[in-house]
């Protein structure tokens, strides 16, 4: 009988790319048809394709036009969806692939159902679950007001707009009720939140309501800007043993001429000032970021400033990117110097490998002491793994025990690929 249903429900297949708040916005619209009666699969022949695509990067676009090519060519008769921001940035291009590709933009998402003409008997303002993952993302915030001059993210979701918080926190009393112990709050510009409030709040706001939910989950940030993270905020994570003791902060660039350039706010030596300062407040901190390697007129000299002020700064982990040259940028009317993609690849390289190095000494000044790792999977080699609370991947052995559980650990091994940790009892 259950086998005869499942032959005659429709089946969807999801293509997520992109940030967290992508990954976010997935979740909703799998509940959402979920909740129509419309179950997941992963094959080649579902009756739906949801492609939800990126465009942050030239890459990330062809990445998510690449997708809806292969299921014209392989699954022509499955319904195709394309939403997210490769579909705000040139929709057109994508229903000239197919007139029948049906397209949602950024902010229509929930209204899916409507465009499978569904009837949405249960409107879902929030989701419950978090498929495939160990953490939970919630979606507190979307747009950016910033305009850095390489980012085409402003003109995809627009002006900066905050959730209700009524709703967010209704939305992680549903998830963490439902086992998650890590919530992971994200955002286009997370540390804008509540500043388009008429009643104007902030993030530590947030926070504060967030606490006050009677659970055991930890509280994690995505990444947040320079200029959004404020003494309360910094003083607010010192200060509770929920809120994870890490913080992403974009640097994107080392050198004082091409952050100028990048429209960034801000001067080496300030973000080095507010590094400093959170270190002393929060010693164990783990300080994550981002660096842009082939920004236009970046020289030898520019990239050597990088070089010094990364080592300065000592992040114990770094998403280092090559320029992506894109249109209604202020950048993207820029002519580089930097046409030697051998130049660009061994700038990449030789951060990589200093990245690696601080990492190992970021690893090495907690081998002893007693972490908290949210166990996310298991290896062949029989180790849970997973991420501490201050961003430290590592492995562990132990008698079974269940993913997404918090288990303490203590750090006992650090090579030159891994962390190794025992469980603590």
């Amino acid at each position: 009988m259950l086998r005869a249903l499942l032959s005659v429900m429709p089946t969807v297949k999801f293509h997520t790319f992109g940030c967290k708040v992508n990954q976010y916005e997935t979740q909703l619209m799998r509940e959402m048809l979920y909740s129509a009666g419309i179950r997941e699969v992963d094959c080649d022949q579902p009756d739906i394709v949801v492609i939800n695509g990126c465009s942050v990067t030239a890459r990330a676009h062809r990445d998510s036009v690449s997708i809806i090519k292969k299921t014209l060519k392989f699954n022509p008769i499955a319904k195709i969806i394309a939403c997210g921001c490769f579909v705000e940035f040139d929709s057109s291009a994508i229903k000239n692939l197919n007139d029948e590709i049906i397209l949602i933009k950024n902010n229509q998402k929930q209204q899916i159902l409507s465009y499978l003409n569904i009837k949405n008997i249960f409107l879902k303002k929030y989701i419950t679950n978090f498929f495939g993952h160990s953490r939970a993302f919630v979606k507190v915030q979307d747009g950016c007001n910033n305009f850095c001059s390489y980012c085409i993210v402003p003109y995809l979701r627009g002006r900066s707009r905050s959730r209700n918080i009524k709703s967010i926190l209704k939305e992680i009393e549903s998830i963490s009720g439902n086992g998650y112990n890590e919530i992971v709050l994200t955002g286009i510009c997370l540390g804008e939140y509540g500043k388009d409030f008429k009643q104007k709040k902030d993030l530590s706001f947030l926070l504060r309501e967030i606490l006050k939910i009677k659970s055991d989950f930890r509280i994690r940030l995505s990444s947040i800007e320079f200029h959004n993270i404020t003494k309360e905020l910094v003083s607010l994570i010192n200060s509770s043993d929920r809120i994870c003791r890490h913080l992403h902060i974009p640097l994107q660039s080392g050198d004082d001429k091409i952050l100028k350039s990048m429209n960034r706010h801000y001067r080496v030596k300030d973000f080095l000032l507010k590094i400093d300062e959170i270190r002393l407040k929060i010693p164990d901190i783990a300080i994550s970021t981002d660096i842009i390697v082939g920004f236009p007129n970046e020289d030898d000299k520019s990239f050597l400033n990088c070089v010094r002020t990364v080592r300065r700064l000592r992040p114990m982990r770094m998403h280092i990117f090559t320029y992506s040259k894109r249109p209604l940028t202020e950048a993207g009317r820029i002519n580089t110097n930097l046409s030697n993609g051998m130049q660009i690849k061994q700038r990449k390289l030789e951060l990589a490998q200093l990245a690696d190095d601080l990492a190992i000494d970021y690893y090495n000044s907690f081998l002893g002491k007693k972490l908290e790792v949210l166990v996310e999977s298991r290896n062949k080699s029989g180790y849970y793994t997973g991420y501490t609370g201050n961003y430290i991947y590592t492995n562990f052995k132990s008698k079974l025990i269940k993913k997404g559980l918090l288990q303490p650990v203590v750090l006992e091994r650090v090579t030159q690929k891994s962390t190794f940790s025992k469980p603590i009892c």
